[in-house]
């Protein structure tokens, strides 16, 4: 018995491949994207304490690795 798969119509498959890695980046790009915002706006945080309270570097620290473990068991 053989096992070897013969698609029907090679440019099919290969624009289904391209979707799926298209999908798959866009999906990659926007993983990391709420770490980017957070890194870009933590400077505002942390001189303006009238938006969240009074924030120390240590708690921005933790708040930041709080979010990267977010984002490790999301992915």
């Amino acid at each position: 018995m053989s096992n070897t798969l013969v698609a029907a119509d090679p440019r099919k498959e290969a624009r289904t491949a391209a979707w799926v890695a298209g999908i798959a980046c866009t999906a990659l790009i926007f993983d990391g994207f709420d770490l980017t915002i957070y890194g870009t706006v933590l400077t505002t945080l942390m001189a303006d304490p009238s938006h969240i309270g009074a924030l120390d570097a240590a708690t921005a620290g933790t708040l930041g690795s709080y979010a990267l473990i977010g984002v490790l068991i999301g992915a």
